[in-house]
């Protein structure tokens, strides 16, 4: 899942954009999408510790590098019930801002529990590369 990182596998979630969105109000909640990325990054780190990997390697580097993989489901729809078009400013600055907003604050939660439990086990290994992703 990983083309830097092989024998890995990867825990996944998505959020659900349209959970966000109230179309009553034609307005988007980030604040609960924010506290969504930051519950979701904890949950992902957690089931690491609960995973079943179909090897040991895969295991072993999955915990070591901690392959965590969020993301979110249903732009397309958002889009639509807003009226915007996918292909438009407007509609790839609604993406740009979404997926920087999932990015930074995943990462700041990553950050979080580092602080608390120390980071995963090959970081020093990666450090230099994760920074270059985070600036």
């Amino acid at each position: 899942e990983y083309a830097f990182l092989d024998d890995t596998a990867c825990n996944l979630a998505s959020l659900n954009l349209l959970a966000f969105y109230d179309k009553a109000t034609g307005t988007f909640n980030i604040d609960d999408y924010k506290h969504a990325v930051r519950l979701w990054t904890l949950i992902l780190e957690i089931s690491v510790h609960m995973a079943q990997f179909p090897s040991v390697p895969v295991a072993r580097k999955s915990f070591d590098f901690r392959t965590l993989g969020l993301g979110y489901a249903n732009l397309g729809a958002l889009l639509m019930v807003q009226g915007i078009p996918y292909d438009s400013p407007a509609g790839r600055a609604q993406c740009g801002a979404l997926t920087a907003i999932m990015h930074a604050g995943s990462y700041a939660a990553s950050a979080e529990i580092a602080a608390e439990v120390g980071p995963f086990a090959r970081y020093a290994d990666n450090r230099e590369h994760m920074l270059r992703v985070i600036r």
